[in-house]
């Protein structure tokens, strides 16, 4: 076991070993949940952006590095949809919706920041076991994992979008 200092310098090196582009994503997300927890319009393309940044992100790992990408993607897919109907259910419970003027507005809500944040984080933390230890990415059980998380995880994005959608075309 390592002391409470081993464990502060640890956490220290993978804060200095993040790349600063994982910085500026952080920001980004921190600062796009921030603005969602107020009543805004809607926009179905800027919805898209954060599923489109985590699913490149899990993807591309997936594809690239995996020694499994076949398995390992038949996993994500699958878990994606499953996640998709949990956010649409827990999105469903928590954002509401109405017309103003004819614009589309979403009330603010919490939910939107706090699934970024466990995307940003599960991501960050998986990635941060492959570059302390490359060789999970020929490791098949780590693969299935890092797929049933990060499909399951960005599901949760496309659920709210689902929400968002069938909430548009209710209201008009």
């Amino acid at each position: 076991m390592l002391s409470q200092k081993g464990d502060l310098n640890y956490f220290v090196a993978i804060i200095k070993g993040t790349p600063i582009y994982a910085w500026g994503i952080l920001i980004f997300l921190v600062s796009r949940g921030l603005s969602l927890k107020k009543d805004g319009s809607v926009s179905i393309k800027k919805s898209m952006l954060m599923p489109v940044i985590f699913i490149v992100w899990g993807l591309w790992k997936v594809v690239i590095d995996f020694a499994f990408p076949v398995q390992a993607l038949i996993i994500y897919v699958v878990l994606a949809a499953a996640g998709t109907g949990l956010g649409y259910l827990l999105y469903s419970s928590t954002q509401k919706f109405d017309l103003r003027g004819g614009i589309f507005f979403r009330l603010g809500s919490s939910v939107p920041l706090v699934v970024i944040m466990i995307n940003f984080i599960v991501k960050y933390a998986l990635n941060v076991c492959i570059a302390m230890n490359p060789q999970l990415l020929s490791n098949l059980g780590f693969n299935i994992i890092y797929c049933v998380i990060s499909g399951l995880t960005v599901g949760l994005f496309f659920g709210g979008i689902c929400n968002t959608i069938s909430n548009l075309r209710k209201l008009r």
